[in-house]
C-alpha cells in the first residue's frame, strides 16, 4: 500500500470511532430509552448507507440511476420489472446448468470407474 492509501484507510477508521464515540456518549441509563436510542442510531446508520450507495450508483449513466432507483422503490413500470425479474431468471437458469454440467460429469466419472471396475475383476 502506497502512502495516500494508508492515510485514507486511516481517516476511514477514525470516522468510524468518532461516530461510535457519539454513539456511547449520548447513550442513556434507563433501559427503554436506550433501546428507543439504539433503534434510531440503527436506522440512521441505514439510512446514511442507502444515501452512500445512491451517490455512487447516479454518478453513473442514467441506465445506472433506473436501475438503483427500481431496486430501493416499487416502480409502477411494470415492464422495466419484467426485465430486471427476466435477468435474474437467466442468471438463475445459467446457474442451474453449470450444476447440471457438473453433475454430468460425475455421473460420466462413476460410469468409467464402475466399468474400470468390471474389467479388473474380470482379470482376476
Amino acid at each position: 500500500m502506497n502512502q495516500q492509501e494508508l492515510i485514507e484507510e486511516i481517516n476511514k477508521i477514525e470516522s468510524c470511532s468518532l461516530v461510535f464515540e457519539r454513539f456511547f456518549g449520548y447513550l442513556p441509563n434507563d433501559i427503554k430509552e436506550r433501546k428507543q436510542y439504539i433503534l434510531k442510531f440503527n436506522k440512521t446508520l441505514k439510512d446514511e448507507k442507502r444515501k452512500l450507495k445512491c451517490k455512487k450508483t447516479f454518478k453513473g449513466e442514467k441506465k445506472n440511476k433506473k436501475q438503483t432507483f427500481l431496486k430501493h422503490h416499487q416502480s409502477d413500470d411494470h415492464s422495466e420489472n419484467k426485465v430486471y425479474k427476466s435477468k435474474k431468471l437467466e442468471k438463475k437458469i445459467q446457474q442451474l446448468n453449470k450444476k447440471k454440467q457438473l453433475i454430468d460429469t460425475k455421473i460420466n466419472f462413476l460410469k468409467e470407474i464402475k466399468e474400470s471396475n468390471k474389467i479388473n475383476k474380470s482379470k482376476i
